[in-house]
């Protein structure tokens, strides 16, 4: 299992994507030196997030060791719940499989490196689901509602999982109405407590909710182009998760899975986690596939949809006969390590390749864009590097490009080639990738331009 996570890892690892991650830090770092923030943007208001961030940071400096810490910590508690959550309902065997298959899931291990709210919100939606399912006592179900209210408190579409559960509460079972409605109360509690926070911080009780509502007013149908294949918005989601990286096999497996489980969910323990999960995954997918106006068709909205379908195949897995699931479990792993392998673990390389320009040629002034500047800060800040000008290139100074071509007036004096993905990397150390088709090799070749750092010739102004 070890050997696998960190297999996942290496495979997936950024570390540090200067995007959502940077913001996260940024509302952190405000609790850290400053003390209680209510937040001025839907990123820093997600304090379970946030504060998770703020204890890492107190523990291991300003840096990207906070990062990295606060972004394990979850993709370790997911795989755990995960695991310990099957075993609970089905078997030790099936445990094992569980979190063999979600600690590998593209979809989840891309995170594992990331600050994000994805995993969070995910972990507490299994732990609300778990503790309802365990509710011998009244505060196991009043502990599953405060889980809940802290998923939602990290992004507000796990509103979109916990619909399923309203559906449970109207037919009365498999779970008591009375069970349901201590988790409200607990749910309710979480609210309770953050909008009193916001009003004593801002005077508006409803602070994070006006800051995420007017985040996107909309959001353009190309939006979703990105990473999805797309044919029509009737099957656009179902087509997300039949065909993308992100998931690899686990759809494709989960019919056979169902079909094969079907009269196996006799047993109540297992009868009541397949209604409970299966109402929540259904309606996470069916409220993101409605509101694809709303919510781009991003594959990590579905990230709980995947864990209840990894749950759910690893019970089918260990009920099959021996070599069959140990050669299946193993097909799956290796398809996901595979995938993982393509992944882009440099989504904003400019900016590294900016940075590492900055701190490799203190004697240079470097000018670049206003975006690559924005997003080299941390890395520049981190450096001890960030007195950096921005703007577009001025007379006699040096300007750090991201097109070779940019300026018929200049001479390289350095060059930042984007690192291969390391399946990239591979075909080429094996002597494959060149005997690939031009078309083939395209498709797989890293994406982006080359960052270029450039010298302007002063005798050419």
């Amino acid at each position: 299992m070890v050997v696998l996570i960190l297999s996942a890892l290496a495979l997936s690892w950024a570390g540090y994507i200067a995007s959502d991650d940077g913001l996260y830090y940024e509302g952190a770092r405000h609790w850290v030196d400053h003390g209680p923030f209510a937040g001025d943007s839907h990123w820093t208001t997600r304090f379970p997030v946030i504060l998770a961030f703020a204890a890492a940071i107190l523990t291991f400096g300003k840096g990207f060791a906070a990062f990295w810490a606060t972004s394990l910590l979850f993709y370790l508690l997911v795989i755990a719940i995960s695991g310990l959550f099957t075993a609970q309902i089905a078997t030790r065997r099936a445990g094992w499989i569980a979190a063999m298959l979600v600690g590998t899931l593209p979809v989840i291990a891309s995170n594992g490196s990331i600050v994000n709210c994805d995993l969070p919100e995910v972990l507490f939606l299994l732990a609300g689901a778990w503790l309802v399912l365990t509710a011998r006592k009244d505060y196991f179900a009043v502990a599953a509602g405060l889980c809940w209210g802290l998923a939602i408190l990290c992004r507000e579409t796990a509103i979109l999982s916990l619909a399923g559960v309203g559906v449970l509460f109207l037919l009365g079972k498999p779970i008591a109405r009375r069970t349901l409605l201590l988790a409200a109360f607990g749910a309710v509690l979480v609210f309770s407590a953050e909008t009193t926070f916001q009003y004593i911080m801002t005077g508006d009780p409803l602070h994070r909710y006006s800051l995420a509502l007017h985040h996107d007013s909309h959001i353009d149908r190309a939006a979703n182009l990105e990473g999805n294949f797309l044919v029509h918005p009737i099957v656009d989601p179902l087509l997300v998760l039949l065909i993308n990286n992100d998931f690899g096999l686990l759809f494709w497996v989960l019919i056979p899975a169902v079909i094969g489980l079907g009269g196996g969910l006799r047993a109540l323990k297992l009868r009541r986690a397949a209604a409970l999960l299966g109402c929540m995954a259904t309606a996470n997918f069916l409220f993101i596939a409605v509101a694809f106006k709303l919510l781009v068709l991003n594959p990590r909205y579905f990230s709980f949809a995947a864990i209840v379908a990894a749950i759910f195949v690893a019970i089918w897995l260990s009920r099959l006969a021996s070599p069959r699931w140990p050669i299946v479990l193993a097909g799956f792993v290796i398809t996901n390590l595979g995938l993982l392998s393509l992944q882009d673990g440099h989504p904003q390389w400019a900016a590294e390749a900016y940075s590492r320009a900055v701190v490799e040629h203190p004697d240079q002034k470097l000018v670049t864009d206003a975006d690559t500047l924005r997003r080299a800060g941390l890395y520049l800040q981190f450096s001890g590097r960030n007195d950096t000008a921005v703007g577009a290139p001025k007379r006699d100074t040096d300007y750090f490009s991201k097109d070779e071509h940019a300026l018929a007036h200049a001479s390289i004096i350095a060059r930042y080639p984007k690192p291969d993905r390391p399946a990239i990397a591979l075909l080429k150390a094996t002597g494959v990738f060149p005997v690939l088709p031009n078309a083939v090799q395209r498709r797989l070749a890293t994406n982006g331009t080359t960052p270029t750092l450039w010298h302007i010739e002063r005798s050419a102004r």
